[in-house]
């Protein structure tokens, strides 16, 4: 804008002056009120990814349905839990001492959530990891 136009910016309104002669005729002009509205879904899904770091670790990531946790626990076929279990009870990346898992040693280790969505057996001679979204032993 400059000193020639006869557009103004007044309180966050355009202005226009007119001059006829030697009167000065204002017209507000108003912005068009503009309204948007967006919407984003996300869909976030439980998902496990298990693997092994060396001999005497154990990578954990998780991502939990909510109220559900996962029990671990070392055992040579997953058919049932073993009396004692380690609990993750909130979603994370955990690096976990395989000498903390309740179980043989040497043996595979076992995963499986409260609500049914996990049951995944990673076998002690595994080198990478598994990745899986929903399983059954």
């Amino acid at each position: 804008m400059t000193d020639d136009d006869p557009y103004t910016m007044v309180d966050g309104m355009l202005e226009k002056t007119a001059r006829r002669g030697r009167r000065r005729h204002h017209t507000r002009l108003y912005r068009p009120h503009i309204t948007c509205i967006a919407q984003l879904y996300v869909q976030v899904c439980p998902e496990v990814a298990l693997s092994r770091q060396g001999e005497s670790t154990l990578i954990l990531k998780i991502r939990l349905a909510p109220g559900a946790r996962a029990t671990l626990w070392n055992a040579k076929a997953c058919n049932a839990p073993y009396p004692e279990t380690y609990v993750v009870g909130r979603s994370g990346i955990y690096s976990i001492p395989l000498s903390v898992i309740p179980g043989p040693p040497n043996a595979g280790t076992c995963l499986a959530t409260s609500d049914g969505a996990f049951a995944v057996f990673l076998p002690s001679n595994t080198v990478g990891q598994v990745i899986l979204p929903a399983a059954g032993f």
